[in-house]
């Protein structure tokens, strides 16, 4: 029986790859991350100035990573920054917020929203240094997402949990080729711009302006990478969980 509905429900979550499908969750997930820097701009600016001023752009990558690669988790508390401490707060900070702004919400999102579900970071955080760190599955996004549509009660954070990884293992083909797609990416990437920023720095030299501002835009793409995918998985969080609501939430109220 269990194999059974296994099968098909990774049968159902390959319909996405078909060409119109798949262009229309590429759309939505770009429109949710135009919408979602919008508000980041407004509301939340003060945290990426401390960020992008303050600590540097290769710390973001080892937070990044961390969830993941668990042998990257480790290493959130000994980053050569700031303050190692202050930086891994300022982090799940940002991710927090960032959740909240591209969840898809009735509300308005404007300073009381965050303040509304401020009650919830501590089980953000949990879930974040616990649930963190499973190699190419997105468990933390996922388990996240249902925690924050929860009323946010320590039951709820066990639920949410639960049920974010019932999500991955029936829908797991998704949940994969969306993990493999962010690492392949972020790898690329983060090599890509270090290329360039190590011939701007043996060119200009360390101290030279732009190549603290390149370090500082290397943040930036990093960020806006990690909120795509953040998008990405938030479109098909909602898609699954619309279409199949009573088997998350058959036997229990969050």
């Amino acid at each position: 029986m269990f194999f059974k509905k296994l099968l098909t429900k990774w049968g159902e979550s390959l319909d996405i790859f078909s060409k119109k499908d798949l262009t229309l969750f590429f759309l939505a997930s770009l429109n949710t991350l135009r919408r979602s820097v919008g508000i980041l701009l407004k509301e939340c600016w003060w945290l990426v100035i401390f960020l992008l001023f303050f600590l540097r752009s290769d710390a973001f990558w080892v937070v990044n990573r961390s969830f993941y690669e668990p042998s990257m988790f480790s290493r959130l508390f000994f980053i050569d920054s700031f303050s190692s401490g202050s930086f891994v707060v300022a982090s799940l900070l940002l991710s927090f917020f960032s959740f909240l702004i591209v969840r898809p919400s009735v509300e308005s999102k404007d300073i009381s929203y965050f303040v509304g579900y401020f009650n919830k970071f501590l089980g953000f955080a949990l879930i974040a240094f616990f649930v963190g760190g499973i190699p190419l599955l997105p468990l933390f996004w996922v388990a996240t997402l249902f925690f924050l549509d929860s009323r946010g009660t320590s039951s709820s954070l066990l639920f949410s949990v639960v049920n974010g990884i019932k999500m991955i293992i029936y829908y797991s083909p998704v949940w994969l080729f969306l993990g493999i797609a962010k690492i392949v990416l972020d790898y690329t990437v983060v090599y890509l711009m270090k290329f360039v920023g190590l011939g701007i720095k043996n060119w200009l030299g360390v101290n030279n302006i732009l190549f603290m501002i390149w370090d500082k835009l290397f943040y930036v793409v990093l960020y806006l990478l990690w909120l795509f995918f953040l998008c990405a998985m938030s479109v098909y969080y909602v898609r699954i969980k619309h279409k199949n609501f009573k088997f998350f939430f058959k036997k229990q109220q969050i």
